[in-house]
């Protein structure tokens, strides 16, 4: 596992085409902008949270789900305490900075 700003990402499934991470963290958190060398896919599972892209918030609730294109540069903050999946392609990296 590792931190991000007090957010939490670990592991869930990989396969040799796309690989799960859980990302969890407490209310007032923050990921700083970042990006994915591929599309990313976010599905929220409990709490809320916003995620700034293209100068629009969109405010993810549970069964949320969000497509992030490849490269485009995004950062999230939590409402509340929440726990979400990314789906990514397998050998996708996530960069930090825009």
């Amino acid at each position: 596992m590792t931190a991000t700003e007090s957010i939490q990402l670990a592991p869930v499934h990989a396969n040799a085409d796309f690989k799960v991470m859980q990302v969890t963290g407490g209310a007032g958190q923050a990921m700083p902008t970042h990006y994915a060398s591929h599309d990313a896919f976010l599905t929220v599972l409990q709490g809320e949270v916003i995620v700034e892209m293209n100068g629009a918030e969109h405010r993810l609730k549970p069964t949320d789900t969000l497509a992030i294109p490849a490269r485009k540069p995004h950062s999230l903050r939590s409402q509340s305490a929440f726990r979400m999946l990314v789906v990514l392609k397998a050998d996708a990296r996530i960069e930090f900075g825009g």
